[in-house]
Formats: structure tokens, sequence, C-alpha cells
């Protein structure tokens, strides 16, 4: 009966042990999906600055917020201007006009847990300055543990 009583005890010390690390697992899953969630509100909002942002003016180059609602999250979020785009112009004659801009962000979670985004993108431009498009041209995505 004892034997018994020990082998039922060092099975279920092993549940507890599996159970504990499975835990652990889902718990940096969850940190490192809001990490990258922070880095994709960083890449929106830098976008909405480009886009709201008066024509030959760009937003600041580099900003930093914490996340809404949440406990500890936040983002960097930097943007570079990586020149215009002369073929648009010699395509329509002037009629419109285009720009690149290189965003970073980096979003961090309450634990530590980080994600990084590039990304491309473009804005269309008609001779007056009305924006056309947001054009995304590439998107990168890096989990740093």
């Amino acid at each position: 009966m004892l034997i018994l009583l020990g082998a039922l005890m060092l099975l279920s010390l092993g549940a507890t042990q599996s159970s504990l690390l499975e835990l652990t697992m889902s718990s940096n899953e969850l940190f490192r999906l809001r990490a990258f969630a922070a880095a994709e509100a960083a890449v929106a909002e830098a976008q909405a600055a480009l886009a709201a942002a008066v024509p030959g003016v760009t937003p600041p180059p580099q900003w930093h917020v914490a996340m809404p609602e949440s406990s500890g999250d936040n983002f960097d979020v930097s943007v570079r201007d990586a020149g215009e785009d002369p073929r648009l112009a010699e395509l329509s004659a002037d009629a419109r006009r285009g720009r690149h801009y290189t965003i970073s962000a980096t979003g961090r979670s309450a634990r530590g847990a980080q994600a990084q985004i590039e990304c491309g993108v473009r804005l269309v431009r008609d001779a007056a300055g009305t924006l056309l498009a947001l054009e995304q041209e590439f998107w990168l995505r890096r989990d740093i543990d």
C-alpha cells in the first residue's frame, strides 16, 4: 500500500511540473504577442502621422508611447525619410509625387518581450499636395528574447 502511495505521489509531482512548464510557455507566448501588437500599433501610428503631415514636413523622427489600457506595454517608433520617387513624377508628367519612408518600430511587453518591425511606405500626392495613397512596400518582423 505504501509503495502504491509513493508511486501516485511521483506521478502527481511529474504532472504538476509538466503543467507549470506549459503555463510558463503559454504566458511567454502571450507576452511575445503583446510586444508584437505594440509594434504593430507603432507602425499604424507612424503611418497615420505621415498621412496627416503637411507635404514637405515629416513627423518627429522618433517617439515613445505607452500602450493604452495595458500595464507596462509600450513602443518606440522612428520615421526616416528615404527620398523622393523620381519615376512617379516622370510617368505622371509631374501630376503625382511619391516619397519613400522607412518606419522602424519596437514593441515591448510588461515582462520584457520585444518585437521589432521595419516597414517601408510610399506616400503618393497630387500636384496640389493632396494625399492619394499610402502604399506599403515591405514589412520585416523580428522577435527578440
